[in-house]
């Protein structure tokens, strides 16, 4: 039987166990949290283990991350002062710090670990540098794209076009900004031009389209929470992926040093190993320009973590 292990239940965790747990029987999921007999009450199946930090061994099978500290407080805060969505970068220091806590308790030795946790690239590069794993995997970008093309759609049907192909790749990072792959999507680059009569390159659309999809999502909050239902989902379709072994568009580690960023690819889901999709020379230099803002964030919470 294929073990799941998930560290850090929350609301999302709690709720992708009870949806997950009756659809998929023949998997067991490690709920494993600083509060079992708690958990326990909320999640009485037979393929759910609910086991303490301290108290867990290790096991083969993939890893969910969704260590977070509570994100309400601060999104509440920087909405009230600056009227926009906020980054995803804002949790990085608090979700670091949660992340050192418990780390020494966990088992992620060769085995494939897929992040929730915002920032998930951060996040990412972080358990890369302390476990020395090199299947480390962060979610989102399949988020993101369904988001980006329902944008396009939308904006595509307002204009009075009708979408012949929506099937394009994205790249990015998904806590600072993705962007699609639109080489060969004359149509679709009409329509972001159409949207964005004013704007005047490419790049600067992909970067208005991604404020107003953010702000969107904001919208999607409830008092502060993240939509746990679309989230939901979205975990559990990623377990139908790893069960059929499909192509899943995830943030992995592109460069050699270890310090290296994590950025938007396709995983192999049979073999686990990451690439990055095809890229114009107008995509490659957008992407570094988001990997140097990546950089200079992580410098700046790792200093923070250090030194709190």
């Amino acid at each position: 039987m294929t073990t799941y292990d998930l560290y850090g239940i929350g609301q999302v965790a709690m709720r992708f166990l009870q949806k997950a747990a009756p659809q998929f029987k023949h998997i067991k999921f490690r709920a494993i949290t600083r509060f079992p007999d708690k958990v326990k009450l909320l999640l009485p199946h037979d393929n759910i283990e609910v086991v303490h930090y301290v108290n867990h061994e290790h096991r083969e099978g993939p890893v969910f991350i969704s260590i977070a500290d509570n994100e309400k407080k601060y999104i509440d805060r920087f909405i009230s002062e600056h009227k926009q969505a906020p980054p995803r970068s804002l949790v990085a220091h608090s979700n670091l710090k949660q992340l050192n806590q418990l780390l020494p308790y966990m088992h992620l030795k060769n085995r494939p670990v897929f992040v929730i946790t915002n920032p998930v690239e951060m996040i990412c590069k972080h358990l890369r540098l302390e476990t020395k794993n090199p299947h480390i995997y962060g979610l989102g970008l399949s988020a993101d794209k369904d988001r980006i093309r329902a944008f396009l759609e939308e904006q595509g049907q307002q204009q009075g076009i009708s979408l012949q192909s929506t099937d394009f790749q994205i790249s990015g990072l998904h806590y600072i900004q993705t962007f699609p792959l639109l080489s060969g999507h004359d149509q679709l680059v009409a329509i972001l031009k159409q949207t964005y009569p004013t704007v005047e390159s490419l790049e600067q659309c992909y970067h208005q389209m991604h404020k107003d999809i953010e702000w969107k999502i904001q919208k999607e909050f409830k008092n502060g929470h993240p939509p746990v239902e679309r989230i939901t989902e979205s975990l559990i379709h990623l377990i139908n992926q790893l069960e059929r072994e499909e192509p899943i568009c995830v943030s992995g580690g592109i460069e050699t040093e270890e310090d290296g960023s994590f950025v938007g690819g396709i995983l192999n889901s049979k073999t686990y190993q990451f690439r990055l999709p095809h890229m114009d020379i107008d995509d490659k230099i957008l992407l570094k320009k988001i990997i140097e803002k990546d950089k200079q964030l992580w410098m700046q919470n790792q200093l923070r973590v250090k030194t709190s």
